[in-house]
């Protein structure tokens, strides 16, 4: 169940899954069984299949304009005979069958077989592949098949209870919907960070297509898509190569000249517009230019920013001039234009331009400073563990100012971008209001994981991250950071990046790099389909889980600014109050490094046994306290 107990033993499970098996379809077998699961639930096998506790209606709850979704499992079928087919969803309005989208969930690949080692308290059962693909047709040799059904809820559905039938391997299923008052917003306007990193080399790996073919670019446009259905707000462009992102050949190359060199952007000029043309502006265009010794080899040592860079030159890998060192104005300044140009064009502001990745290392004076002359409008990302925050003073090329909440180098350049590779905690203290807050913080600060999204982390876990990693907490950390200790999102969640490289993820290619610090983390969460990428059921209960991150923050602000009467406030305070202590299980959920104890159940965020319940409130008050202010407005 989803509320944190204990699964039951998976072994025989993992074994199939590890040879890449699974127990096929008999003929002969009993007749066919529909039982209606709560989402939630992981499905291995059999083994997995809980009472129906609400009679086997399968019940939905969203908000209008957005997403919701649930799952009935069929057992003693032939899959070829599974078809599901739904009705239009009736009540306050009519729901098309359009709208009603049925897909069959498969087990996922197996993961990559490295991983860390694992403590005492340990849940190994996250390493084992569960139905997860979600695939618009049965797989043939499924003994036990999920149904998934989901509504798009239109924005102008009446709220309201709706109800419909759910026709699948010879069973009726009643269908019920919530459609709570609140207006999603759509996911490029969503206020929680999300930060994915795609990798389109995979999708040219994967589909055996050329690097860049028009092919290539369908597949491309089809992972934007997925990935603007999550309201993913990174751009990243990548400069060098054979770096920690997978990549043998970067975004950005060269081309040697009479003159010198000059940047060759054609690539990433098309990548910029389509990313325009599928999501929309970025909140970061992360240009990717340095890296220290722990990840790879762009810039070794940081001695050698002085000295040389391996960039692509004309199709090969060449040492050029590093910015601060003799002649390195000539490639790297007209590189920063390039891609100002570039932004521009897409008509997007200028400071989306982000450097990186700095990390526990800095680059040294010298660089930040060549890049605060030649591109004094970009900012920086850091990913790091924080450690940085204890180095001495004087030994520390960037300043902390509290008083404005703002993060800078000494030479003035912004820190815009500071992901901690642990994830969060609980506050010390619940706020008496039952405000959370996160949108609120004024410092862009995120959280990327080690051992909290293992490969097959339970789903409560994906259903509450977002949420998890949008708090305010001032004053918990050091005192350095006591002024930027409040996360709004997260960053670093590999998004597919599929074990198509000597059956490891282009993660893993190229030294210990994002394979050392992403460590037992998903490397995906789109999966490989027929003919492109495609969703999984992790991604789904992400996705709805920002929804519900995202009424909340609307609730709050609308709290937060006084414009919401008292007894519907007080309602929604304790609302808000009640869901705070259940994902944190009372404060005792712990976070910060996660060392090796891999999705212990003491890392594992709470989900109330009538989450569906609380969730229809959250989105009914939030519609009502915001339907309220704009009454009196």
């Amino acid at each position: 169940m989803p509320d944190g107990k204990t699964r039951p033993s998976l072994m025989p499970a993992l074994t199939l899954a590890a040879l890449g098996l699974s127990a096929a379809w008999a003929p002969g077998a009993s007749a066919a069984a529909v039982m209606v699961v709560d989402p939630l639930v992981e499905i291995r096998g059999a083994e997995d299949i809980p009472a129906a506790p609400d009679g086997g209606t399968l019940r939905l709850v969203g908000p209008r304009n957005g997403f919701c979704s649930a799952q009935v499992v069929v057992t003693g079928a032939d899959p070829a005979n599974v078809r599901a087919t739904a009705t239009p969803l009736r009540g306050p309005g009519t729901i098309p069958t359009e709208a009603v989208r049925v897909r069959y969930a498969a087990v996922s690949p197996p993961p990559p077989l490295e991983f860390g080692a694992h403590s005492e308290g340990s849940d190994p059962t996250v390493l084992t592949p569960y139905c997860d693909v979600l695939q618009e047709e049965p797989p043939a040799d499924a003994a036990v098949l999920p149904v998934w059904v989901t509504v798009a809820i239109p924005p102008d559905a009446p709220p309201g209870d709706y109800s419909g039938m759910l026709a699948v391997a010879g069973a009726q299923v009643p269908v019920a919907l919530h459609v709570g008052r609140w207006l999603c917003p759509g996911p490029n306007e969503w206020v929680t960070h999300v930060g994915l990193l795609s990798s389109p080399e995979t999708l040219a790996m994967q589909y055996g297509v050329g690097p860049w073919s028009e092919e290539h670019w369908r597949l491309v446009g089809r992972e934007l898509d997925l990935l603007a259905g999550l309201g993913s707000d990174d751009l990243w462009l990548s400069v060098l190569p054979g770096n920690s992102l997978g990549q043998e050949r970067p975004w950005i190359t060269f081309r040697k000249t009479a003159a010198g060199y000059e940047p060759d952007l054609a690539l990433a000029e098309r990548y910029t517009r389509t990313y325009a043309e599928r999501i929309g502006e970025p909140q970061y265009a992360m240009v990717y230019l340095w890296e220290d010794g722990l990840y790879g080899y762009g810039y070794k040592k940081r001695s050698d920013e002085k000295g040389q860079v391996a960039l692509m030159v004309d199709g090969e890998v060449a040492k050029l001039p590093a910015p601060a060192a003799p002649g390195g104005e000539a490639v790297w300044a007209p590189l920063m234009e390039g891609i100002r140009s570039l932004v521009r064009e897409r008509g997007w502001d200028e400071r989306v331009i982000t450097l990186g990745c700095a990390s526990d290392v800095r680059p040294v004076r010298e660089t930040v400073e060549f890049f605060a002359e030649h591109a004094p409008y970009a900012r920086w990302a850091v990913w790091t563990h924080g450690r940085d925050a204890w180095v001495p003073e004087g030994q520390r090329n960037y300043d902390i100012l509290s008083d404005d909440a703002i993060m800078r180098f000494t030479n003035g350049m912004d820190v815009s971008y500071y992901s901690f590779v642990d994830a969060p905690a609980p506050s010390p203290g619940e706020r008496p209001d039952g405000i959370q807050g996160g949108w609120d913080v004024p410092f862009r600060r995120f959280f990327s994981f080690r051992n909290y999204l293992a490969p097959y982390t339970h789903l409560e876990q994906w259903r509450t991250l977002a949420d998890a990693c949008m708090a305010t907490r001032r004053g918990e950390m050091h005192p350095l950071w006591a002024a930027h200790a409040d996360p709004c999102g997260f960053a670093f969640v590999a998004f597919d990046y599929w074990p198509v490289s000597r059956g490891e993820p282009l993660l893993s290619r190229y030294g210990r790099g994002f394979r050392t610090l992403m460590r037992n983390n998903t490397q995906w969460l789109a999966a490989p389909g027929p003919d492109g990428p495609i969703a999984t059921v992790r991604y789904e209960m992400l996705r709805e889980g920002l929804q519900e991150c995202e009424a909340r923050i609307a609730l709050e602000k609308a709290l937060a600014a006084g414009k919401v009467p008292g007894d519907l406030a007080e309602k929604a305070r304790t609302l808000l109050a009640e869901r705070i202590q259940v994902r944190t299980k009372g404060g005792k959920v712990q976070g910060g490094h996660t060392g090796n104890v891999l999705a212990a159940e003491v890392r594992r965020w709470g989900v109330a046994a009538n989450w569906q319940d609380s969730t229809a409130s959250l989105f009914d008050v939030a519609g009502e306290a915001l339907q309220t202010t704009e009454a009196e407005r």
